[in-house]
């Protein structure tokens, strides 16, 4: 965890698993978020029209799950852009929740762009 011994608050989470509020004024027409690998050059973006995205880094993914092509799980193998309401919203005054009630639809639009 050597990466992270500069943060506090990186070294108690095992990584970024923190909700940001978006700037999302413009709602599909522009990512909302991306992610970019300088060393294999791709780049993921995130369009949605949700208020917030949560980050997590694969601090809690564990070891020695086997993945694709018999490759080993670690902690940090992967990373998530989760695009929903605002986490914890319910018990937050100033931020809006959704309640889902019988019979009630809930629609959320969520795109993910790789180049």
């Amino acid at each position: 965890m050597e990466a992270f011994s500069d943060s506090e608050q990186l070294l108690f989470g095992n990584g970024y698993n923190n909700g940001f509020v978006l700037n999302n004024t413009n709602k599909m027409s522009s990512p909302a978020a991306q992610l970019y690998s300088s060393i294999y050059g791709r780049k993921m973006e995130l369009y949605t029209d949700a208020p917030s995205c949560v980050l997590y880094s694969g601090g809690y993914i564990g070891e020695n799950h086997i993945l694709k092509k018999e490759v080993i799980s670690t902690d940090h193998c992967g990373i998530a852009l989760e695009a929903q309401d605002y986490p914890n919203a319910p018990n937050h005054s100033g931020f809006s929740y959704s309640i889902l009630k019988k019979d009630m639809l809930y629609e959320r639009t969520i795109q993910f762009c790789f180049s």
